[in-house]
């Protein structure tokens, strides 16, 4: 017997059809039909499509995230997840130009910012400061402003070479953790 992964399933024909399309123009309806579920099995995965978008993203970063280590330099873990996200470049393109409640401007502002604190916190072996956490909040505004500015205008520059820039501009004691 074969096991479906419908969460997975729905994921990728979210993206399917967000490469074709605009995020708000997808109805819940069409995404069950395409996938051939009722709206309760949607309903058990996801709380709206724009759960999808943020589990789409999350899962394109933190595939990154959870295969690197502190030996991997962080402009390269940043370009990694840069190169996953233009894998899907018509997709995260339509998904930026969605600006109401729960974009993906939101969610990876959140998840910028909870992705720095949860691997600062691993490193350092402690909940950063206030200081430093100021310095992250700062920091994931500038990074996820870049990245909206990358995806948005075609993801024409080297993913590797936009992260670069990214690190480089990282407040110097944040640096200090990810070098």
């Amino acid at each position: 017997m074969i096991r479906i992964d419908v969460r997975q399933l729905i994921m990728d024909e979210v993206v399917r059809i967000g490469k074709t399309r605009p995020i708000d123009s997808i109805q819940v309806s069409e995404i069950c039909e395409r996938c051939g579920i009722s709206r309760t099995t949607f309903y058990s995965y996801f709380h709206d499509k724009y759960d999808i978008i943020s589990q789409i993203y999350r899962k394109t970063i933190t595939d990154v995230m959870g295969k690197s280590d502190e030996t991997v330099p962080w402009e390269k873990v940043i370009g990694k997840m840069l190169e996953n996200v233009k894998k899907d470049e018509e997709f995260y393109m339509n998904a930026v130009r969605y600006t109401g409640q729960n974009s993906l401007t939101e969610m990876m502002l959140f998840h910028i910012y909870t992705s720095y604190v949860k691997e600062l916190t691993r490193r350092i072996g402690e909940k950063p400061g206030n200081d430093l956490l100021f310095q992250v909040r700062y920091n994931a505004h500038g990074g996820t402003g870049i990245m909206l500015d990358w995806i948005s205008t075609g993801m024409v520059e080297d993913p590797y070479a936009v992260a670069e820039r990214i690190f480089t501009c990282m407040p110097s004691e944040m640096k200090s953790y990810f070098s």
